[in-house]
């Protein structure tokens, strides 16, 4: 081959060299955007702007905003996480933070514990990221809040210390639902646990699965109609021998919570409700055997305080009736007809319920 034709073909594999070398380049190094998560905290040690540091597990602190009232975790769910981090790597850090030259925990709990405890390795991948106990608070709190293994008794507990820590309004629907990013429907199923006798709230502290919150909702209408019919104390005496029974005999053997408990306790409630008819009926139509002294078991207080409600041509129109609620407090319940009710009888109705409280 002469000079010429060799000086040819080396120009054309340079030129060749020339297009496919970035097609070489863009194959072994992507461009960042094509980098997955982990490729991306791995190249450039940071995620989102938060430092990306593999800690000594020694180094880390638990969380003292730990929703979680019992600790011991499931066994065999932290076996499989375990076996997953050891298969693949830990995809995903945990959330600490820097408190008195260590870290403190914000998220994560269950990784940090499989691999410490179950791998027992010394290091473990963590954002660090310095934020305020509010913001720590909120963060651990909205880490467990969905979490299967996490019982509404311990996040609606949750609720409570962090609106005790910092101020918030628990009584605020809007605030509270957006805040910790809840639906209405769970807020009001959570803080229906709060309006439980004190029985059963000790016995949630230590078994915090017993009861969910739907079926505390469904015990609190439960009993606040049984206190309205027998009155507060009996009430409570019938709810404590249900729940004794479900508690101690069905629930801690069987580990498996049901709300059966509840309809049997509305049924006696209901039963004893109507034994008591015949003296109700009697008390309604003679009023005047509210002075006398009767017997305990045939004095009826509650139902005692109902009265009729007459016009002023002394014709019966509705009733009023004083009850005392689960919280000691005085219900009163007014029952009427009015006929052709207008926006003045109506203004006329608001204002004296206005001068009352």
């Amino acid at each position: 081959m002469s000079k010429f034709n060799q000086l040819l073909n080396k120009q054309k594999q340079e030129k060749k060299a020339q297009v496919e070398q970035p097609q070489l380049l863009s194959t072994q190094l992507p461009s960042e955007e094509y980098l997955s998560p982990v490729q991306r905290r791995a190249q450039t040690g940071n995620q989102y702007g938060v430092a990306l540091k593999r800690l000594s597990v020694d180094l880390i602190d638990p969380s003292p905003y730990q929703p979680r009232l019992v600790q011991a975790l499931d066994k065999n769910e932290l076996q499989e996480l375990a076996d997953n981090i050891r298969q693949h790597g830990q995809i995903n850090p945990i959330v600490v933070r820097p408190k008195n030259g260590r870290y403190e925990l914000i998220g994560g709990e269950r990784r940090l514990q499989a691999v410490r405890d179950i791998l027992k390795l010394k290091d473990i991948d963590c954002l660090i990221k310095d934020v305020s106990d509010e913001k720590a608070a909120l963060t651990a709190l909205v880490d467990n809040i969905n979490r299967a293994d996490l019982s509404d008794y311990e996040i609606a507990q949750a609720l409570s210390h962090n609106c005790e820590r910092f101020g918030y309004p628990i009584d605020n629907v809007e605030f509270m639902t957006e805040k910790f990013n809840i639906s209405r429907n769970k807020y009001y199923r959570l803080i229906s646990l709060f309006d439980l006798p004190d029985f059963i709230r000790e016995d949630l502290k230590n078994t915090p699965d017993a009861l969910s919150g739907s079926g505390a909702s469904l015990l609190k209408t439960a009993l606040n109609k049984s206190i309205e019919q027998i009155g507060k104390k009996t009430a409570l005496d019938l709810l404590q021998a249900a729940w004794q029974q479900y508690f101690s005999i069905e629930f801690m053997h069987t580990k498996k919570r049901n709300t059966q408990f509840i309809k049997q306790f509305e049924q006696q409630a209901q039963s004893l409700f109507m034994q008591q008819q015949p003296q109700l009926q009697q008390l309604d139509a003679a009023p005047e055997l509210e002075q006398l002294n009767l017997p305990p078991e045939t004095k009826l207080p509650i139902k005692a305080q109902q009265e009729s409600l007459l016009n002023a041509a002394g014709k019966k129109f509705g009733s009023l009736k004083c009850s005392e609620s689960l919280k000691g407090k005085t219900v009163v319940s007014i029952r009427m007809s009015v006929q052709d009710l207008d926006a003045d009888k109506l203004d006329k109705i608001k204002q004296f319920l206005q001068e009352l409280a």
